[in-house]
């Protein structure tokens, strides 16, 4: 009886085992996706406002949508030199980090031109 109970107890432990495994590598793995999209979408923000305005931001945050949400990462920060230009950029990753929206201040547009429509 004890040892049928320990081995129980060792097929209880190694199934434990294997879903920590398998949950904390999905974990892992999703963090290295985010990781990469992140960075990615931060490189096609920062060179949308070079070539678009001829200006360098600062990415001070971003936002990562779930899936059933969307496929877009918002940034969000300031043009370099001009903390009171706040912008918001949201770009869609899956579409070759295309910039689907850009956002900032009015002032913003009066100096540097107007947002496409």
């Amino acid at each position: 009886m004890h040892t049928q109970r320990r081995i129980c107890l060792k097929k209880v432990s190694i199934v434990i085992f294997i879903v920590i495994l398998v949950i904390g590598g999905g974990y892992i793995q999703f963090r290295l996706k985010s990781k990469e999209i992140s960075e990615k979408a931060i490189e096609a923000g920062t060179q949308y406002i070079k070539e678009k305005y001829n200006l360098e931001q600062v990415v001070t945050d971003y936002y990562i949508y779930p899936v059933y949400v969307s496929d877009q990462v918002s940034l969000s920060g300031f043009i370099k030199d001009h903390k009171d230009y706040h912008i918001s950029l949201f770009i869609d990753y899956k579409d070759n980090y295309k910039i689907i929206d850009f956002m900032a201040p009015s002032i913003f547009y009066e100096k540097y031109g107007e947002k496409e429509k």
